[in-house]
């Protein structure tokens, strides 16, 4: 069994309430009092932004870090931004400092309900060929998109994540993402015929959590590189799959231990994401069995992209149709 007190806990990102505010506001207080009631004897991080006001909250190191700001994603709209350096200089700091021999990256406005988690360290320990953790790193179900329902690679959540430090170290010491030619890669009015947000206009070459997995991953020589978040090559579907498999546990929230701010539980129901079943089946095809039929992946990726495109199709035809009628 984990002693508690061989964790570091990084809770990282702006703090959620000021001194004074009332409990229901108190949303960094209430995740880092979670971190010291269900991991006693941990090291608490906390990790945030120079000049926050943190005197009515408890941890045991203080990281100020100067933010790197945010990039909207298109200029007809700057109410809605990227925060991916944002989140990647929080973490990266508060993971290198980290001492203990794991380390846990926690949301400011997320929190712990019990310490469930520790049931799934290092319980799958069969691998394939694309290891590149010592030990599995366990994340959330929430936020992990399975491309056979969405056209996306490779999304991994990066909500919450446990695991050996070294590894967690490894995941997040890269390099910010180049801005704005990442969230802006192509121009506002630019199609991208299988997109699956048509209404928020992204025109990113990776989302956050793909641009974290894809810089980790080169480190070890697998080549992940897209040309936009929504591209579904064929040489890089099954790859995609395989190697998130060989490096996480995707896990539910209440295996986990973990909830939620309000504003993301619509992302529980959501249809598009991987289930912890599903992770334990793949689990035991590609690393126990050592068997994928990678071609048939691939054509239902596929299959799914272009169902895609016919619904944005129907959908670019119906407002011509209204533009028309106007």
């Amino acid at each position: 069994m984990y002693n508690p007190s061989d964790f570091s806990v990084v809770v990282q990102g702006p703090v959620h309430g000021k001194p004074g505010d009332e409990a229901a506001l108190q949303l960094t207080q209430r995740c880092l009092a979670s971190a010291r009631q269900h991991l006693p004897g941990a090291e608490i991080i906390l990790s945030t932004w120079r000049g926050s006001a943190v005197s009515h909250l408890d941890f045991d190191v203080l990281i100020e870090n100067e933010d790197p700001g945010g990039t909207s994603y298109y200029d007809s709209n700057t109410s809605k931004f990227n925060n991916n350096n944002r989140q990647i200089v929080s973490t990266r700091n508060g993971v290198l400092k980290a001492t203990r021999t794991y380390t846990m990256k926690l949301r400011s406005d997320c929190h712990l309900i019990h310490n469930g988690f520790l049931n799934y360290l290092c319980k799958y320990n069969a691998h394939n060929r694309y290891q590149v953790f010592e030990q599995r790193i366990l994340t959330s179900v929430a936020f992990t998109k399975d491309p056979r329902r969405i056209p996306i690679l490779y999304h991994v959540s990066d909500i919450f994540q446990v695991g050996l430090t070294r590894d967690m170290k490894l995941l997040w010491d890269i390099p910010l993402q180049p801005e704005p030619e990442t969230t802006r890669f192509f121009p506002e009015t630019h199609i991208i015929y299988n997109e699956p947000y048509v209404y928020d206009a992204y025109k990113m070459r990776y989302a956050c959590e793909q641009y974290i997995w894809y810089r980790c991953a080169a480190k070890k020589g697998i080549n992940l590189q897209l040309n936009y978040y929504c591209e579904v090559p064929f040489s890089k579907i099954a790859l995609s799959e395989k190697t998130l498999i060989d490096n996480f546990v995707f896990l539910e929230l209440d295996q986990l231990g973990l909830r939620l701010p309000e504003k993301m539980d619509i992302e529980l129901d959501n249809p598009t994401l991987y289930r912890f079943e599903q992770w334990e089946a793949l689990y035991e095809a590609y690393c126990v069995q050592k068997k994928s039929n990678d071609f048939w992946m691939a054509l239902q990726v596929k299959w799914n992209s272009f169902r895609y495109i016919l619904k944005n199709f129907r959908r670019r035809k119906k407002r011509l149709q209204r533009m028309k009628r106007a």
